[in-house]
């Protein structure tokens, strides 16, 4: 948003007028009819209205609707009606106007996009998203005015056109309100524009969420775009060149464009997938849009062109996407194929028709402009409102497994399976053939042994495609293991192994207690008198849960010495109010001060010493010195620390916006952090004691262990304590040099994995 505060009122009436008369351009320029006086009528209401009204950034009210409703003309293409209603979008809330006054001066239409737009507040999504039961009876309403017809669709439009507008002048606002407002976009708006096939602006969404959220991420992420232009550029060049001739043999309208994938896209997946830029591999695509020889031949000339370019070049046939068959549910149309260029590089290209191409831009507005001005509901649209009917199916999480449940909801794609029964099972992407047991049934899930997919045998872990035909093997001696947990991709299933993991793990303690007290008993000793104190590290061991399940499984053979060192460690302990200070685990501090509302809009200093801090450190996530992070309040007016990109605190932030608190780090004196790291490896001689050999040459305290294998991997975790981020980064990339690793990576308390 650009500022005027120095402007003369003159300067600002001719700025209104000025963005106005492009608005009307704009819409006569379109190929809807040309009802200007309705737009005209409602620019001098809104004008009106807002008088004397200006935005953070000082520039007119009136500013935000022409620009909002100029989103709804070019960028949405939709008509005088949603144009209308976008120019009045915020009067009823905003001034003394009713939707009755609307209502009366332009009709039904006008009026009930505008009270739907008015219910439709960022304040009645985050009481939807918590589960509140006002939001619930809203939500009900709201339900009933976007649903019934295929013109209430509009209001989401707008209200999309509304946040976009709103994220491009993000700057003006102050940071915490920047943080909750991103924070929403990126859990709720973004993830809507794309269920309504709006790919242009769900990514533009992303992108501004990813700005202010992660400024650092992103300017850095654009300066490496900029950098690889001319390489890209050289590649497509040549590409080009080698496919040109043959490509106009096919005697199709077209053209061909290269574009980057998104920088949030980027960013996700070298989050994801702990990789950095050079190695994103389909950071580059090609697109081919083309105009059909005749209105059925739309389907043959797209696999026209696909001919023409794997006569050229080598295709990589796993990442083939047909979607012209079997289009997404948003409505998304394309075939994607992906081959070897020629520099040398894999290089992703899409093939398109126009009508394709618009409908991966405007999802819903464009499949409106291709119908023929029918008010009936067509195949395609009740896909795609059906689509957004899923999103908005039930009242948001009360707890954080439903609310995990619901993101990985949001980011994911369906894909149709085929059982070995007939059935048509409908599941996310990514999913494998554990996910899929489980999706089955948790007994089915529980004793997976492997599955047939094509009629060819796979291993669990295997990931499943589109269209596939799956049947899964069971045994009885089969059993959840820890190693599971890397191979499931979906909540749910993640939640019932760790369940299942823990039910098991407890029983194997019970157990170890029973074989150490009976074994005492039988040696004349009283079971409290060696008995290992619970939450103490006790003769290597971190705690002594951990103790008792190595005595469990045998790693701890019971003997007479043994239980003279336990009564020995016993005595000594009873003197003792407290661990050692060397043995002190890195704790949640639960009696950090509660901040008055005087000074909420003051930074925070994130301050330590010796293990005490003035913050919570927030166990979904837990942030360590130097991360990137944001605080918020909780019910005590205690300041919670989350990293950003912690999907909870993602919620936090869009859900409790008044509560956010603007932090940064400050001095931790003898105070470290618990991490968990995630390694696997190649099941060699020695691989554990080569990972402990590491920890100890750089001083790395370790707390925890926890390794299993099979055939040819070793799976497992260490828990150590770090300083700070740059300790943690050099502890992984020299575990990465030193040991043969196949991952590793952070692991996150309940980690949720919405990788696409």
């Amino acid at each position: 948003m650009s500022e005027h505060t120095t402007n003369t009122p003159l300067d600002y009436d001719l700025a209104v007028q000025a963005a106005f008369d492009q608005l009307l351009t704009d819409y006569l320029n379109s190929n809807h009819r040309k009802r200007t006086d309705l737009i005209i009528k409602a620019f001098n209401l809104a004008r009106t209205a807002h008088e004397n009204v200006k935005r953070k950034s000082g520039e007119p009210y009136i500013m935000h609707p022409i620009a909002v409703a100029s989103i709804v003309c070019n960028e949405i293409g939709l008509g005088s009606t949603s144009i209308t209603a976008a120019l009045l979008h915020d009067v009823v809330e905003d001034t003394e106007y009713t939707v009755e006054d609307i209502r009366d001066m332009f009709g039904e239409t006008v009026a009930r996009i505008v009270d739907g737009l008015t219910k439709l507040s960022g304040e009645i999504l985050a009481e939807v998203m918590q589960g509140k039961e006002n939001g619930s009876k809203q939500l009900e309403n709201i339900r009933h005015l976007l649903l019934t017809a295929n013109s209430d669709i509009r209001i989401i439009l707008i209200k999309i056109a509304d946040r976009l507008h709103n994220m491009r002048t993000l700057d003006s606002m102050p940071e915490t309100k920047q943080s909750k407002i991103a924070a929403e976009t990126r859990l709720f708006y973004s993830p809507l524009a794309e269920r309504l096939g709006m790919y242009s602006i769900m990514s533009e969404l992303q992108d501004l969420s990813l700005k202010f959220d992660h400024p650092a991420d992103y300017q850095n992420i654009q300066e490496l775009i900029a950098e690889s232009g001319a390489k890209r550029t050289t590649l497509f060049d040549s590409f080009y060149r080698e496919i040109k001739d043959d490509l106009i043999s096919t005697g199709l309208d077209y053209e061909i464009q290269h574009r980057m994938k998104s920088a949030y896209s980027i960013y996700h997946k070298m989050v994801a997938k702990s990789l950095p830029f050079s190695e994103i591999y389909d950071i580059f695509a090609i697109r081919i849009i083309f105009e059909p020889e005749t209105s059925t031949s739309e389907y043959s000339d797209c696999f026209r062109i696909y001919r023409v370019i794997t006569s050229h070049f080598q295709i990589k046939d796993d990442r083939t996407r047909d979607w012209l068959t079997r289009p997404k549910e948003n409505g998304y149309r394309a075939l994607h194929i992906t081959v070897m260029g020629p520099t040398g590089e894999w290089v992703e290209v899409q093939i398109r028709s126009r009508k394709m191409h618009e409908m991966a831009e405007r999802g819903l507005a464009a499949h409106w402009r291709y119908k023929q001005n029918s008010s009936e509901i067509d195949k395609t649209e009740e896909k795609i409102l059906g689509n957004v009917r899923a999103l908005l199916s039930n009242p948001g999480p009360e707890a954080s497994d439903d609310y995990e449940t619901m993101m990985y909801k949001f980011a994911s794609q369906d894909m149709i399976i085929f059982t070995h029964d007939g059935r048509q099972i409908k599941c996310p992407q990514n999913f494998t053939v554990l996910d899929f047991a489980y999706l089955l049934g948790t007994e089915t899930g529980d004793h997976c042994l492997g599955a047939k997919v094509n009629h060819v045998m796979v291993n669990i872990d295997y990931r499943l495609q589109n269209g596939d035909l799956v049947e899964i093997l069971t045994t009885a001696k089969t059993n959840p293991k820890e190693e599971w947990l890397y191979y499931v991709t979906s909540p749910g299933a993640k939640r019932h192994i760790r369940e299942y993991l823990s039910n098991s793990r407890s029983r194997q303690i019970k157990e170890g207690l029973k074989r150490l007290s009976d074994y005492a008993e039988a040696y004349n000793f009283h079971p409290d008198q060696v008995e290992p104190k619970e939450g103490r590290p006790i003769m290597g061991y971190p705690s002594a849960d951990d103790f008792l399940l190595a005595i469990d499984t045998g790693e701890i053979p019971l003997s007479e010495k043994l239980l003279m060192e336990l009564k020995q460690i016993k005595d000594q302990a009873e003197g003792e109010t407290e661990p050692p200070e060397r043995q002190l685990w890195d704790s949640d501090e639960t009696e950090a001060p509660a901040l008055s509302k005087e000074k909420m809009k003051e930074l925070f200093i994130l301050k330590a010493s010796n293990g005490k801090r003035n913050y919570i450190r927030a166990t979904c996530c837990k942030p360590i010195l130097g991360e990137e992070v944001q605080g918020i309040l909780n019910r005590k007016r205690q300041v919670m620390v989350h990293k950003k990109n912690c999907p909870v605190g993602t919620w936090l932030r869009a859900t409790h916006g008044d509560d956010i608190v603007s932090v940064a780090w400050g001095p931790h004196v003898h105070s470290n952090f618990g991490v968990t790291i995630e390694l696997e490896g190649a099941n060699l001689d020695g691989f554990v004691y080569n990972v402990i050999s590491t920890l100890r040459l750089m001083r790395i305290p370790l707390m925890g262990i926890d390794f299993t294998s099979n055939k040819d991997r070793a799976i497992g975790t260490v828990t150590v304590r770090v300083n700070n981020k740059d300790e943690l980064g050099a502890l992984i990339q020299r575990l990465r040099d030193e040991n043969d690793l196949l991952r590793i990576h952070q692991q996150m308390p309940e980690e949720i994995n919405m990788q696409n």
